[in-house]
């Protein structure tokens, strides 16, 4: 899985932007360098990893109910685009950082390992079991075994406990800068994405026995500020993915629109709606989402829309990878588990303000809203529906959202009268299926770690 590339110009200019085309076009240029250097190569990981979770959160994000398909429910999930983009671009750039900048230039080392980890984190949260250590020897192992998942949870704390140790070098030969397109080059910042990561990972391990002091040590070196965000900025010349769909949509080539679950619990929470709503949807007052978990057919009532001015939506739209807001709601679940709750409700409130300041909500609006008694609910009041209910808003249009509603096993007292999609009688999606090429290609493993799409995970047991 040795692929190479060239500058992130080069990059932009090759990708194929359509929403209803999962797969990238990737032609060998006999004409390239063969020796692309670190700086070159970051670029490359970066924007792939953007890449496949947008890929992601466009199918889980139809099981939270966050958007839902114009057509019809899905029988089954996949996404044979992120699972290539992942392996033959993303995680394989980022081994090939490590492997160039060796010991001289740990910055760069401790990097890749942060993109790997979050990308194998992905294929995990995804998929379950798959191919990693095995996954990238090249033509030394062409039927790679599938890890467990619980080898895979093991890994991805690995490789963050050795980035943070390799960003934490007093020196570094080759220091990341402008190819650096999450951070600028600041150091700090990854480090503080390691930690969070690491507590997100615990956190996803809720069902096997949490360690929250663990979790909130984590979140305490962890990121702190809206300005810590890890995410992918865009613009008028490289546009956000979902103004891709917002496009489609406008052409009347309808593909999804958002779901009815958040648009109800975002009008229903306090009086007068929550103030996110105007900016997620273009008719906030009389919104009506689709349908999720019945086919959406071109009569039924749905009202809601992606546009070109809706905030996540517009061409210059973050992809918002690990949040401040993430990152409080993490920490006012583990205080919460932890016994104070003064410390949660603290958090909780934290995480609505960071949300709303990232989506620049008017502060009057801002300051009314956390004040609503049924948001200010006291220290003593407060529960983990409040908790995820807030965090199910924070995370709209990300993986983070699906792999909390499975492990709080889409219970309704959590997530507030949250029905499942089921249209079929076929069993609530738990996971994603193998890409065909898995069984074309590595046939045997791939069967054997085949489940049923309603097979619960391990993490979730």
């Amino acid at each position: 899985m040795k692929i190479y590339h060239l500058l992130l110009v080069l990059v932009w200019s090759t990708l194929v932007l359509s929403s209803c085309d999962e797969f990238l076009d990737v032609n060998e240029n006999v004409n390239a360098p063969t020796d692309v250097p670190v700086s070159a190569i970051l670029p490359a990981s970066i924007e792939r990893t953007s890449y496949a979770q947008f890929l992601l959160a466009r199918q889980g994000n139809i099981v939270t109910q966050h958007i839902a398909n114009v057509g019809s429910y899905p029988e089954r999930l996949g996404s044979s685009g992120a699972w290539s983009t992942i392996y033959l671009n993303a995680i394989d750039d980022a081994k090939n950082i490590q492997e160039k900048a060796g010991t001289q230039s740990p910055y760069y080392v401790g990097v890749a390992k942060v993109l790997e980890a979050i990308n194998l984190g992905a294929l995990t949260d995804c998929w379950e079991d798959v191919p990693y250590s095995e996954a990238f020897k090249g033509t030394g192992e062409l039927t790679p075994k599938y890890d467990s998942q619980q080898e895979l949870y093991n890994q991805i704390q690995r490789l963050l406990d050795e980035a943070i140790t390799a960003l934490s070098a007093d020196e570094s030969l080759l220091n990341p800068g402008s190819d650096d397109l999450i951070f600028g080059g600041d150091i700090d910042k990854w480090i503080k994405t390691a930690h969070t990561l690491k507590a997100r990972y615990m956190m996803h391990l809720s069902n096997k026995g949490m360690d929250a002091n663990a979790i909130l040590g984590e979140l305490d070196q962890g990121i702190a500020s809206n300005g810590d965000n890890f995410q992918l900025m865009y613009s008028a010349e490289h546009k956000n993915y979902w103004h891709d769909i917002a496009l489609s949509n406008r052409t009347g080539n309808l593909s999804i629109t958002q779901g009815d679950y958040l648009i109800e619990q975002m009008k229903n929470i306090v009086s007068g709606g929550d103030p996110r709503l105007p900016l997620i949807t273009q008719v906030p007052n009389d919104s009506i989402g689709g349908l999720n978990g019945k086919t959406v057919e071109a009569d039924d009532e749905y009202n809601t829309d992606f546009t070109l001015t809706t905030w996540h939506s517009r061409e210059d739209a973050p992809n918002v990878m690990v949040s401040f807001a993430e990152a409080k709601f993490l920490e006012a679940e583990a205080a919460l588990s932890a016994g104070d709750k003064a410390r949660a409700y603290q958090a909780y409130l934290d995480g609505i303000a960071a949300h709303m300041s990232m989506m620049e909500v008017d502060q009057a609006d801002m300051d009314a809203y956390l004040a609503d008694s049924l948001i200010a609910v006291g220290a003593d009041n407060i529960d983990l529906s409040h908790i995820m209910l807030q965090k199910y808003f924070a995370t709209y249009l990300t993986t983070e959202a699906w792999v909390d509603m499975r492990r709080h096993h889409y219970d309704p007292a959590i997530f507030p009268g949250f029905v499942p999609g089921d249209p079929y009688g076929l069993g609530v999606l738990q996971r994603m299926d193998y890409p065909q090429s898995e069984f074309d290609r590595n046939g045997n493993n791939a069967s054997a770690a085949k489940k049923d799409p309603d097979a619960v995970m391990w993490r979730d047991q």
